[in-house]
């Protein structure tokens, strides 16, 4: 938030950003070759039933950036399948978290 507003001050810049979860990627497909299956499939699952796609994530990151959202600078965005709003109101409990 910081950096947003001194960018915004001085240079009109609009700076957000997105905190995605485990997104379906070649990242996550290396990590289960690192890690081993069992702690892939121990994973904490998608709220959603699957890993968003890393173009799903991008279309967040679209929609910040867009002329439809030119007062908004400094936010950041929980692309994550509710998890942070599920736990901050206590609908998800943090044992959800662990690994089953």
């Amino acid at each position: 938030p910081r950096a947003a507003l001194g960018l915004a001050e001085s240079r009109r810049i609009r700076l957000n950003g997105i905190a995605p979860c485990a997104t379906g990627t070649a990242f996550m497909e290396e990590s289960a070759k690192h890690l081993g299956q069992a702690f892939m499939d121990s994973y904490p699952h998608p709220l959603l039933g699957r890993m968003p796609t890393g173009e799903e994530q991008a279309w967040s990151l679209l929609l910040l950036a867009s002329p439809l959202n030119a007062a908004v600078t400094g936010a950041v965005l929980a692309t994550d399948e509710g998890n942070v709003g599920g736990t901050i109101t206590g609908a998800l409990k943090p044992s959800y978290m662990q690994a089953k």
